[in-house]
């Protein structure tokens, strides 16, 4: 379970509204105080996102509090499976195609176009899939 603190902005019965600030892992990072990508970060402060959150344990919290949230590492894995392989291997196995065929260098570069679009778009579906089925959702733990 990847865990993360965030203030809460509202709450009712059944939902509680969070604000997570996005960070970088400079902050983890041995080598940051030589790093330049860390004095970038510093320079554009992380930006704040407001989060729906389902309370099935009606869990009472007030606004300012400061909560747990999860999320399953499953659902990372997949949700990255889903938004960096379908592309590629589409562009890929397209491009294959064409070339197995032998067709012309122009036609295996418009093949690999349509294939990544064509991962784009599955990749879409599904996540938005998912994302119905409550899969990536995060939960409040505590």
């Amino acid at each position: 379970m990847i865990e993360e603190r965030a203030t809460v902005v509202r709450s009712d019965l059944s939902t509680v509204w969070v604000e997570v600030s996005r960070r970088s892992a400079c902050a983890a990072c041995a080598s940051a105080s030589t790093c330049g990508q860390k004095r970038l970060n510093d320079w554009f402060p992380g930006k704040k996102i407001e989060v729906p959150i389902d309370n099935p344990q009606k869990l009472i919290v007030s606004s300012g509090q400061e909560v747990w949230v999860g999320l399953d590492e499953g659902a990372l894995t997949s949700a990255s499976i889903v938004v960096y392989l379908f592309p590629l291997m589409g562009l890929i196995l397209l491009s294959l195609l064409a070339s197995f065929f032998q067709f012309s260098e122009l036609f295996q570069i418009v093949s690999a176009m349509l294939g990544f679009i064509s991962g784009l778009v599955v990749s879409r579906i599904v996540g938005t899939q998912r994302v119905a089925t409550g899969e990536y959702q995060p939960r409040l733990l505590r």
